[in-house]
């Protein structure tokens, strides 16, 4: 998966409701990201946690763009923490909605039939 013409490590996270890009990128990834607002969101321990709210607009899986998908811009060490690997994002429902996914097991393989246009 690329954005702005760079390789980046997603994990995919079917009980999440939205995508979320690591506040870590670098500026040519971040500056793809049209930020709309800005909040802050209490996280475990009753910490706080800036959470930047907007679009990807140069975000591709394989040859296949995927224009406007929404994602919240935000710290993932503490993900990164718990599975033992650095993130550079995770992707939830809204990408999941843009086609219709599969699992082969038996092949080791993850397949995607992205729609025309983007349900909404």
């Amino acid at each position: 998966m690329k954005i702005g013409g760079k390789e980046l490590l997603f994990c995919l996270d079917t009980g999440a409701e939205s995508n979320v890009l690591s506040n870590r990128l670098p500026d040519k990834v971040l500056n793809t990201v049209s930020v709309s607002r800005r909040s802050t969101l209490w996280g475990v321990g009753s910490q706080k946690v800036d959470v930047f709210h907007g679009q990807m607009n140069d975000f591709s899986v394989g040859k296949h763009p995927l224009q406007q998908m929404p994602t919240l811009i935000t710290s993932l060490s503490a993900m990164a923490h718990s599975f033992g690997i650095s993130l550079d994002g995770m992707l939830g429902c809204d990408f999941f909605e843009s086609g219709i996914f599969y699992i082969d097991q038996r092949n080791n393989k993850l397949g995607i039939e992205f729609y025309k246009t983007r349900i909404e």
